[in-house]
């Protein structure tokens, strides 16, 4: 509001969104800009103005600054097991132990209050399958606040009578090798992470319907509904397999080794290294080792924490994020059967010394010069993955 100092009041308006305002064809002489906040004048309102006849406008620069009179708070309601947002709870804020205001959570958990008071606020949330929790919260004399956005979390009600629970494994859908440190959870209910057999165990679950979600880097993310019935049955798998998740440009090789009549070809050591043809000649190829002729990776086929009694993973290797091969350039995977060696090893000078892998068809390897180990070679594909076993090779 625009006035004289008579107390005449010239012109009203109000401010842009930015904080700007506007009084157009003001004349000559000495006014008082007065501004309100709702509907009190708080506290540095007023500004004196001289405007001179040419137009002058002392100050040159007008600036207000309001204080709050009141003050917003928003927060979070989440469940303590997962770190899910929580909707439709109930939250109200007290002082003292006078109910203030009071209002429910959005389906992303959000929550806000206006025109809050300072002082000391206490946050009561609560809903009919959770236990209530509260938050604290000061607001100062300035509108500064000690946890202005707080996060309220929430546990979920026991039934004695319904205390079930669920257990399954997660596997690498290729390799059907466990998958350690998968997040696993029931959406809305409880969350957990798998051990290094890929096993998990969710507890305390009443009869009804769940939405399973398990994730983990590199690999697809697996959702599904189980049921658990009344009786404590339900629709859980014995278990489930994730899909790895193969980057653009790469690809990946998964195998398997047998040992004729031995079912303990578990923890044998495995390295990959790439190999290229030094002879350029189609007809007899002579693979040598590509510099630095070291493992670019090395791993251990299946798990030799294979769990008593499960032979599933037994063999099993896998190597990822390779680069696809060409004519002139391929893979060699050397397995061991030599669990007490750090890697699987082969003469640094070259392949070319080795007749049996001197010449040959590339995708597979004769005759190995050692019984205690085992080659192939193996070509790679952008975006798939290639499978070689032992068991099919000729010299097996």
């Amino acid at each position: 509001m625009l006035k004289t100092p008579d107390g005449t009041v010239k012109s009203t308006t109000s401010t842009t969104s930015n904080g700007e305002f506007l009084f157009p064809s003001v004349i000559s002489g000495r006014y008082i800009l007065e501004a309100w906040q709702g509907t009190a004048i708080v506290p540095e309102q007023s500004v004196s103005i001289f405007i001179t006849k040419d137009g002058t406008i002392t100050p040159a620069e007008i600036k207000i600054f309001l204080k709050p009179s009141s003050f917003a708070l928003h927060g979070l309601i989440k469940l303590d097991s997962t770190k899910e947002p929580l909707g439709g709870i109930d939250i109200s804020i007290l002082q003292g132990t006078v109910i203030k205001a009071t209002t429910t959570s959005t389906f992303e958990g959000k929550f806000a209050f206006t025109d809050l008071p300072s002082g000391l606020l206490t946050l009561l949330a609560s809903g009919s399958d959770f236990l209530p929790a509260t938050a604290v919260v000061q607001i100062f004399e300035d509108t500064t606040a000690l946890q202005p956005e707080p996060e309220i979390y929430l546990t979920r009600k026991i039934s004695i009578q319904n205390q079930f629970s669920i257990q399954s494994y997660l596997r690498d859908a290729y390799s059907a090798g466990p998958l350690e440190f998968v997040t696993v959870t029931l959406k809305g209910f409880a969350s957990t992470i798998t051990d290094r057999y890929g096993y998990f165990f969710l507890g305390n679950l009443a009869p009804g319907q769940y939405n399973l979600e398990c994730t983990k880097e590199g690999f697809n993310q697996l959702n599904g509904t189980i049921v658990i019935n009344s009786d404590g049955s339900s629709t859980i798998q014995q278990a489930y397999y994730m899909i790895y998740t193969m980057e653009t440009g790469v690809g990946s090789v998964v195998g398997r080794y047998i040992i004729p009549n031995n079912e303990t070809a578990y923890g044998l050591p495995v390295a990959i290294y790439a190999i290229h043809d030094i002879s350029k000649d189609a007809e007899k190829r002579l693979w040598a080792l590509t510099s630095p002729k070291s493992p670019l990776k090395t791993t251990v086929t299946g798990a030799d924490f294979a769990r008593p009694g499960s032979s599933d993973e037994t063999g099993v290797f896998k190597f990822t994020h390779l680069l696809p091969t060409t004519e002139y350039a391929k893979y060699l995977i050397v397995v061991s059967e030599d669990k007490y060696s750090a890697t699987a090893t082969i003469p640094l000078e070259g392949l070319g010394d080795l007749p049996s892998l001197g010449s040959g068809t590339p995708d597979i390897s004769l005759n190995p010069p050692s019984d205690k180990q085992f080659y192939f070679i193996v070509d790679v594909t952008a975006g798939k993955t290639t499978f070689v076993t032992n068991y099919e090779q000729e010299n097996f």
